[in-house]
Formats: structure tokens, C-alpha cells, sequence
């Protein structure tokens, strides 16, 4: 890796050569091994995945003091973020990373190559481009969907009806999601499995609501629905 991409601009423009990088092979892992009396070993519990944490290493040459000072402050609104922003490394180009500049190191105002760290704390995933696709559903009432990337990815499901029926279901690989009171032909539904969500014309629902968000797997889903009518897919794939 030699180039960063951050803010649309790259360390290169910069000035700045990226000479070291300390890039782990899997974001931390927060599960939990407990004690159980009586029983040998410890019980695995699963948790989440934690940050990424990558460590980087620029050099800079210098004509002179003066012009180290002016470029700094350049680097400097660069490098810092108030909020998390999208991050490009030139190796893997087909993905980005999503965090922000979280530490640096002092440099050196008064050499002729100046060194300095900086601390990158980005989400676990790499994420893809954005897929949007509209479902085409066999004679079983089946959609196949191909998730391209390595883990489980949350997705957006806008139906627009075309049909009334007394209820709503959807199923994703096996899993069921049930909305129990009437939908109307025009009625537009959306399913946000990252959010938790169903809305129906933009109006949360969460009582009449039963069932798993099924996010989609690696590989090939199956979704099926008892509504007539267009079904849009949106998601961005995750990658480890």
C-alpha cells in the first residue's frame, strides 16, 4: 500500500510518501470465554466484531522550515475528521473502509525529513460498491439473490404494492418477517434490516411487526413475499 485516499485527495498531493503500514488480517473479536462451575474449559459466547486499527508511517521531504510549516497545516485539515469519513487504500480498489484519523505522533519541524504516525480506527468491514436490483420471482414465488462479498450484509427492501392483502410476509433464507394488518395496492413497505425497521408509506410500524431481519448471507438468498408488486434491493456488501 502507498497511497491514501481520504476527502478525495490523496497523501501524494501531499507531498507525503507512506513508507509503513501496519495492517492486521481481522478486526478485533470481542467474544467472551466464561467460567462455568463444574465444568472443564470455558464456554464460548459470541459478540460482535470491534474496530480496526491500522497504524501508518509518512516521511516527507522539506526544502525548508518555513515551507514544512505552510504544508503542515495543509496535512493537518487532511487528516482530521470530526466524523467518520470514507477511507481508500490503493491495493484493495474495489472497497473502501469507513473511520478516521484517531492519533499522530509529534513531528520533527526542523529536518530536512520529517516522520510522522498516524492512528487509523476504522469500522471491522470493507465495503463494497452499492447494489441496487429488483427482484425476479420464479413460479414457487422465489427471488435469488447473489451476495458477492465474505459475511452477512444488512439490505433495504422497498415493495411498492400492487395488490390488498389482509397481511404482510417476507422471507429471507428460511426466516420470517409478518406484518398483521391489511396492506393496500399502492402502499410502498420498506424493510431495513440495519435499522430494525418496517415502514409502511414512511410510517414506522413496531406492534403489529413479529419475526427475524434476516441480513443477507455470503452467497446465494432465497426471498419470498406475498405481495404483488416491484421489490428494489439495496445493499452494500461487507467484507472482513
Amino acid at each position: 500500500m502507498r497511497v491514501l485516499t481520504m476527502k478525495n485527495k490523496t497523501n501524494l498531493y501531499f507531498g507525503l510518501e507512506l513508507v509503513n503500514s501496519e495492517r492486521p488480517l481481522l478486526p478485533e473479536q470481542n467474544d467472551e470465554y466464561k467460567t462455568i462451575a463444574g465444568r472443564d474449559g470455558k464456554e464460548h459466547v459470541a459478540k460482535g466484531l470491534g474496530n480496526t486499527t491500522l497504524d501508518i508511517t509518512f516521511i516527507k521531504q522539506n526544502t525548508s522550515v518555513e515551507q514544512w510549516l505552510k504544508d503542515r497545516r495543509d496535512i493537518v485539515g487532511w487528516l482530521y475528521s470530526k466524523n467518520e469519513i470514507d477511507v481508500y487504500f490503493d491495493d484493495e480498489p474495489n472497497v473502501h473502509f469507513i473511520g478516521k484519523v484517531t492519533a499522530s505522533t509529534v513531528p520533527d519541524n526542523y529536518l530536512p525529513v520529517t516522520e510522522f504516525d498516524i492512528t487509523l480506527t476504522l469500522h471491522p468491514f470493507r465495503y463494497g460498491k452499492e447494489v441496487t436490483e429488483e427482484l425476479v420471482f420464479d413460479a414457487e414465488n422465489l427471488a435469488t439473490v447473489t451476495n458477492n462479498s465474505n459475511y452477512e450484509t444488512p439490505y433495504i427492501l422497498t415493495i411498492t404494492a400492487t395488490n390488498s392483502t389482509t397481511s404482510l410476509s417476507v422471507t429471507v433464507d428460511g426466516y420470517e418477517i409478518t406484518y398483521n394488518k391489511a396492506i393496500n395496492a399502492g402502499d410502498v413497505i420498506t424493510i431495513n434490516t440495519n435499522e430494525l425497521e418496517l415502514a409502511i408509506n414512511d410510517e414506522l410500524k413496531i406492534v403489529e411487526v413479529d419475526g427475524y431481519f434476516m441480513f443477507l448471507q455470503p452467497g446465494q438468498s432465497k426471498i419470498k413475499s406475498n405481495i404483488t408488486g416491484l421489490h428494489m434491493l439495496d445493499y452494500t456488501g461487507r467484507f472482513l
